[in-house]
């Protein structure tokens, strides 16, 4: 969408996508704030503020979603983007992913709720379609193994760990490479111990 209004022509375009950010930030912001934040949202609706619309309205609308949106992103915190991005089902290569701090920070924190966040990943790994997700998921499961002391055998419980070395066979080479990634995890941690 955001692609959508930055290119549009015409007002009433923009006015039905603002609309549409608008309900989806005000009836379910847990669900949908970190992709709205994560797609440049922001940044494309101080470009189309920038143009010279004649609806005051939309104009009104845009700076007060924009306030909106950032008063909501400076009370989440990085976990609870991480944790929302995970149970959406959809994931992008946001900075927590690949950030070693905030996995030594949170690792621990995926076992909580019976699993949630963990069983959000095999969720993902086990029926998503879009490569990228799955290839994050993989990426996932790797840090939890790297960084929690007890992930292998939870991964390994919960039968994550099938679907991770099942993913090593992907047609698509990051999801591929995110899995053998994960499995050096596994291996790494086998002789270890």
């Amino acid at each position: 969408m955001t692609e959508v209004a930055r290119t549009a022509v015409k007002e009433k375009v923009i006015r039905v996508i603002v609309a549409t950010w608008k309900n989806l930030v005000d009836l379910a912001p847990q669900n949908n704030l970190s992709f709205i934040a994560d797609s440049n949202t922001v940044e494309c609706l101080y470009s189309i503020k920038g143009r010279k619309l004649k609806d005051d309205d939309l104009k009104t609308d845009i700076g007060e979603l924009v306030e909106y949106i950032k008063e909501k992103q400076a009370h989440m915190s990085t976990w609870d983007f991480y944790a929302n991005e995970i149970e959406s089902g959809r994931l992008n290569w946001t900075p927590a992913h690949r950030d070693e701090a905030f996995w030594k920070l949170h690792a621990e924190k995926l076992d909580e709720n019976n699993f949630r966040i963990i069983r959000g990943l095999h969720s993902i790994l086990e029926s998503n379609s879009d490569p990228l997700s799955v290839a994050i998921a993989c990426n996932d499961i790797g840090q939890y193994i790297h960084f929690n002391t007890k992930g292998k055998q939870i991964i390994k419980r919960l039968g994550t760990k099938k679907l991770v070395l099942a993913h090593m066979l992907n047609e698509d080479p990051g999801v591929k490479y995110e899995a053998l990634m994960a499995a050096q995890q596994l291996m790494k941690h086998a002789w270890e111990n």
